[in-house]
């Protein structure tokens, strides 16, 4: 009554995960948020790889493998070591260009190159206004798009170099800061109304609760 006798061939799963994919990119909720991989995989869709964003931050962490390739320039404008010590703008450039499909870290929203401008000290150390706006000057001709995640009270002369680097073709980014629960204050130069002002939101797309409105 045998009708035949064979060994079973293993079945495999056809969606397997690439070897190469990010191993934390299943944390950034927010690429879901904006619908990135649908994009990514819209006919036509270019990434960014001649789009230079300035980011003026803490500096960069040069030898970091995620972003290693993403660097374009690094310029220090307060001097003393080019480490970045705070390690913000090392996170920054991360979320904005971390290299994606190459096995580390996280995945990064764009492709574009990044220019790490270094104005902000590590904690305890005095903020040099001057070399801030130098820094903000510098990215005319240099980027197309200008990242500052950072704020604070109205400054006339932050605005009028501002207005300068955006009348030269350069969007302007800036955090509207997370102070909603210690007076939710208006923080420049997110308050600026040649600046894109961005805020925070959380899981189920709602303002989140930190968030300055």
């Amino acid at each position: 009554g045998v009708e035949y006798a064979f060994v079973p061939p293993v079945r495999r799963l056809f969606a397997r995960k690439a070897k190469s994919a990010d191993p934390f990119a299943s944390r950034q909720w927010a690429h879901g948020a904006i619908r990135l991989g649908h994009a990514r995989a819209a006919a036509g869709f270019r990434n960014a790889t001649t789009i230079t964003v300035a980011v003026v931050d803490s500096g960069i962490d040069r030898r970091h493998p995620d972003l290693r390739p993403a660097i374009g320039g690094y310029r220090n404008f307060i001097g003393g070591s080019d480490r970045d010590y705070v390690g913000h703008g090392t996170h920054v450039a991360g979320i904005i260009a971390a290299a994606a499909g190459n096995g580390l870290g996280i995945s990064g929203v764009c492709g574009g190159r990044i220019l790490a401008l270094k104005v902000l000290p590590r904690d305890g150390e005095e903020f040099d206004a001057a070399a801030y706006y130098r820094a903000l000057r510098y990215v005319i001709g240099r980027a197309q798009v200008l990242n500052l995640s950072l704020g604070g009270e109205k400054d006339p002369a932050e605005i009028d170099v501002l207005r300068d680097v955006i009348a030269a073709g350069v969007v302007v980014v800036a955090a509207m800061g997370n102070e909603y629960d210690e007076g939710n204050p208006i923080e420049y130069p997110a308050a600026i109304p040649e600046v894109c002002a961005v805020g925070a939101s959380d899981q189920l797309d709602t303002r989140a609760g930190f968030s300055n409105t």
